[in-house]
């Protein structure tokens, strides 16, 4: 789509909205647990207007499916702070049920204000946390989901403003991190950028070209057990870290 949110505003209903909806009852006939749609996919406030969350709800339930779908809400909380990055969560047979607001907003948005609740949902009978494009970038949220019993991430990116650059590429490289940290497989769905599947090792499965529509179908293995850094954090590197540097100084030491 046009890289120009108004345009995306403006045109909601007449390209972006179909696009999606077509996209996903074409991967509800494959029988599936979760279809993801990437940050910023609905460009709309569904509490301003109850006929497209309506419209979100019924769509869930034709498919049989439950529904991630990044989204936005606007709020008045300071005279610059005006909106949050969202993601809805919408069951077949509960609507939309949870709402997860990004914590961390990427760095130079100031109008964005963040939410302070790591989410846990369940499809499938296996539990999974969110994450939201800048949070890719940063530890705590992911590992935060594994601490609380997440065993998988998906994670919701916006890469449009990069187009086909280096950046693409390299903040695909912190999913994988985050992955890796917490041994868990992590979900990536980006509107023009990476879409693809990581393994509990930060190795991609699966992928889709970049600046296509069309849609990735995967299956994952779920994973609960907890690995040093989900447990200890950065102070497990910093331990080995200085481990090492004592065995390094004692070596020369003896050396010499």
């Amino acid at each position: 789509f046009n890289q120009s949110w108004s345009w995306r505003v403006e045109h909601a209903y007449t390209e972006v909205l179909p696009s999606y909806f077509n996209l996903t009852r074409q991967v509800a006939s494959q029988d599936v647990d979760l279809i993801v749609w990437p940050e910023y996919a609905l460009p709309l406030d569904v509490r301003r207007n109850l006929t497209l969350a309506y419209s979100l709800e019924a769509l869930a339930r034709e498919v049989n499916t439950s529904l991630l779908i990044g989204s936005v809400f606007y709020e008045k909380f300071s005279d610059t702070k005006t909106q949050q990055d969202v993601a809805l969560f919408v069951s077949p047979t509960k609507g939309i049920e949870k709402v997860y607001r990004a914590q961390k907003p990427f760095y130079f948005e100031t109008g964005v204000f963040p939410g302070n609740e790591t989410v846990l949902l369940s499809v499938g009978g296996h539990t999974f946390t969110i994450i939201i494009c800048n949070e890719e970038l940063t530890e705590s949220i992911a590992r935060e989901g594994a601490q609380k019993g997440a065993s998988f991430f998906v994670s919701l990116v916006n890469d449009q403003g990069m187009e086909d650059s280096a950046g693409l590429y390299l903040t695909n490289l912190f999913a994988a991190m985050r992955a890796a940290e917490n041994g868990r497989p992590l979900l990536r769905t980006s509107n023009t950028g990476i879409t693809q599947v990581l393994d509990f090792q930060g190795r991609t499965q699966k992928t889709i070209p970049l600046q296509q529509s069309t849609y990735l179908i995967t299956s994952i293995m779920p994973r609960q057990s907890e690995t040093p850094f989900t447990h200890y954090g950065d102070l497990f590197f910093f331990l080995t870290l200085g481990g090492a540097s004592i065995f390094m100084f004692r070596k020369r030491v003896t050396v010499s």
